[in-house]
């Protein structure tokens, strides 16, 4: 096209037409400077775009750092249900002999900022994820043993000699001896012993202290 507007203009020339020639060659170098203009000026504006979508992410994954979050950007796009700073993790153990359940609220420790709910069942593969979102996350565990509020009188041994003596319970339900008496269970009635050997369990301290009070304790 160029070059037959080109031929054109020589023809124009040789017929001494310069007028129309010097207009074709304006409307020729207008209509060429638009057109790379507009160009320019896409490339400047698209180069613009990708700078600044940069910057932001840039900006965002120094502001997970300064949280303590392993949080990406992918994952914060995609809307998904995650574990951030201010999620709630509400801790549950069921005590099945105790028909008891105590709840404990934590906030979450920077090892498990930005996880999923897959991430959080494989963190926490010893609990059951009762509820999943970005507010709260309820996790429970059920125990087969009695709460950290009951006690337990029972029989402990020393020196190869079994003694009337006081057991707790921690978090996970495990019995500890809490104290053990001077007094055998050898002195006991057989009924009495039989008591002791099976163990008995109460929920207030007040009641251990009477019942060993009863034995002289």
């Amino acid at each position: 096209m160029f070059k037959e507007w080109i031929s054109d203009l020589k023809k124009l020339l040789l017929n001494k037409n310069m007028i129309i020639a010097f207009f074709l060659l304006l409307v020729i170098g207008f209509t060429f400077g638009y057109n790379f203009t507009t160009i320019l000026d896409k490339e400047s504006q698209s180069k613009q775009i990708d700078i600044k979508n940069d910057k932001q992410n840039i900006e965002n994954v120094r502001k997970n750092k300064e949280d303590g979050s392993n949080i990406s950007v992918n994952s914060i796009n995609e809307g998904k249900d995650i574990i951030k700073s201010n999620t709630q993790i509400i801790f549950e153990r069921e005590y099945i002999k105790s028909e008891y359940i105590d709840k404990e609220i934590e906030k979450p420790s920077k090892d498990i900022l930005g996880m999923n709910e897959s991430e959080i069942k494989n963190y926490y593969h010893d609990w059951n994820i009762i509820n999943f979102d970005s507010e709260e996350l309820v996790l429970r565990k059920v125990i087969d043993s009695y709460s950290p509020n009951n006690y337990k009188i029972g029989v402990a041994k020393k020196d190869n000699v079994d003694y009337i003596a006081v057991y707790c319970f921690n978090k996970e339900g495990e019995e500890f001896i809490d104290y053990i008496s001077q007094t055998p269970i050898s002195m006991l009635s057989k009924e009495e012993q039989g008591k002791f050997i099976r163990g008995m369990i109460f929920s207030d301290i007040n009641e251990v202290y009477r019942m060993l009070e009863n034995y002289d304790l």
